[in-house]
Order: C-alpha cells, then sequence, then structure tokens
C-alpha cells in the first residue's frame, strides 16, 4: 500500500522512527534524507527500485547513525520491511506523483513538503509513541518469559 498522502506517510514514518524533541529539523529528518537520496540520483536512468532502495538504505543508514539521543524509538531498524513500506511510499507520492519524477521538482517542493510532514507528524506522534512503547514492552515480556 502506498500512502495517498503527506499525511499517510507520516504515519509510516512514525513506524519507522519517532524522532525526540519537537525541533523541525529532527521531525523532519526521514522526509528530508529520502529527498536527499533521490536527489544524488539526478543523472541517468533509474528505475523505482532503484529510488526506492536508495532511500531505504539512507534512512537505515541515518538511524544507524543516530544513536538515542536523535529518536525514541527506531522501530524501522529492526524491522526493515517497515523502512521499506516508507521508501516505496515516498518514492511513489512525493517523487512520482507530486514531483513527476523529477529530481530537480522535488528539491523545489521540498520545503513547502517538510512543513505538511512537520505537521502531520507532530498530530500524529503522541499516538505513535504509546504504540511503539507497547510494542517494546510486549517483546521484552515475551522474552522474559522464554529465559
Amino acid at each position: 500500500m502506498t500512502a495517498n498522502s503527506i499525511h499517510e506517510l507520516a504515519d509510516l514514518g512514525l513506524k519507522v522512527a519517532i524522532p525526540k524533541g519537537y525541533e523541525p529539523h529532527r521531525i523532519e529528518r526521514l522526509f528530508r534524507e529520502s529527498v536527499k537520496a533521490i536527489k544524488a540520483k539526478k543523472h541517468g536512468d533509474f528505475k523505482r527500485e532503484d529510488y526506492v532502495d536508495a532511500v531505504a538504505g539512507s534512512l537505515l543508514k541515518m538511524m544507524r547513525r543516530a544513536g538515542d539521543d536523535q529518536f525514541y524509538y527506531k522501530s524501522g531498524m529492526y524491522h526493515p520491511e517497515r523502512t521499506l513500506r516508507f521508501a516505496e511510499s515516498f518514492v511513489d507520492l512525493a517523487f512520482y506523483k507530486i514531483a513527476d519524477g523529477q529530481p530537480g521538482k522535488l528539491k523545489q517542493k521540498s520545503n513547502d513538503l517538510s512543513d505538511g510532514f512537520y505537521a502531520a507528524t507532530l498530530y500524529q506522534r503522541d499516538a505513535a509513541f504509546k504504540a511503539a512503547k507497547a510494542e517494546v514492552e510486549s517483546s521484552r515480556g515475551l522474552e522474559a518469559k522464554h529465559e
């Protein structure tokens, strides 16, 4: 399933990583890293899967490097299918649908789009935090039972 709106994309992003703090650069990090990954492929004829892999790879590396001071939860690092789903939705919605498959056009629109991503993330953040916390606590409970 591909996101049909920036709001849905933000929801998928919160399943990948929940940022600490309310600073825009932290909340927009997944979105801006995704834009950067696509911009890096501006020369050449690439398939959709190439863009998806570039975005997913960039996000996985970013989460690995970020450490615990940047994010509360980085579920996408431990469940890469969540990161892949976000990457697919980002490429389909932001790159192909909104920017017509043009890296330059995506760059031009990225500030306006990231504002929407920021707002949508804030609206959904508390619910996502509670869900992620419950998931972690549940998995810890299962691990304790197996020991």
